[in-house]
């Protein structure tokens, strides 16, 4: 809803809350299309008992996503997948039980296989982090910016806020990017404590809606409020924002 009051795009709001009601609703159309085959689902017995413990072990490796923003940096690189494998030798093993069809255990070592396989290739893939070459945000840079004539990017950002981390992995590093920002004064405003009295007040200042916002300041000081960006940008897109103030 904050994305949609920053773009203030009537279609786009239409686009995306029309999909969520596609989304919540789809569920319930597919069971009463479907309802007449419930009773041909499996009875209840020892397979029962090992989905319980998959979803069992889902709700346990939630706290990773969780604690995501509080874990030092790089540790869930280690954590998630160390618990996707671990989670596979559990159920594709230790907990797939001896009284099973020969079928639905070949099923069991298989899913414990894709697991396993799954946090090999999740630890090959995982981002490596980004040394930012953002300042932290201080007024005073903003005001030392406007004496020496050069344009800023406010990057306004929170660290549970997974576009941001893209922007980081995607946008900001690409070679392009930073070279055409060479000569900019480059703030990171932290709006991790969403709900604080400086961030509520920096907030106001910037009437700022939602997370990741871009604002871009002209050498004068003042913002060129049609570039300002809500979400996330490839690095083209903000390539073009950046040529557009710079010209």
């Amino acid at each position: 809803m904050t994305y949609v009051a920053a773009k203030a795009n009537p279609f786009l709001g239409f686009i995306l809350f029309f999909t969520l009601s596609l989304g919540l609703g789809f569920p319930y159309l597919w069971l009463g299309f479907f309802s007449g085959e419930i009773g041909r689902l499996p009875k209840a017995g020892t397979w029962m008992v090992w989905v319980k413990k998959v979803f069992g072990l889902v709700l346990l490796g939630m706290p990773l996503y969780f604690l995501a923003p509080l874990l030092p940096e790089g540790f869930n690189r280690l954590a998630v997948p160390a618990y996707l494998g671990i989670g596979g030798i559990l159920l594709g093993w230790i907990f797939a039980g001896q009284s099973v069809a020969q079928r639905f255990k070949m099923f069991q070592r298989t899913f414990g296989v894709v697991l396993i396989l799954g946090a090999l290739g999740l630890f090959q893939a995982w981002p490596k982090p980004v040394e930012s070459y953002f300042k932290p945000f201080d007024l005073a840079l903003l005001s030392r910016a406007q004496a020496e004539g050069k344009p800023v990017l406010v990057d306004f950002s929170a660290s549970w806020c997974i576009p941001c981390k893209e922007l980081e992995i995607k946008t900001f590093s690409d070679a392009r990017v930073r070279e055409a920002l060479r000569n900019w004064v480059l703030l990171k405003a932290d709006l991790t404590q969403y709900s604080s009295g400086p961030v509520e007040a920096l907030k106001k200042k910037f009437a700022i809606m939602g997370v990741p916002t871009m604002v871009f300041v002209e050498p004068n000081g003042r913002e060129k409020e049609d570039l300002r960006a809500v979400g996330f940008l490839s690095a083209d897109e903000l390539l073009q924002k950046i040529h557009k103030l710079s010209n």
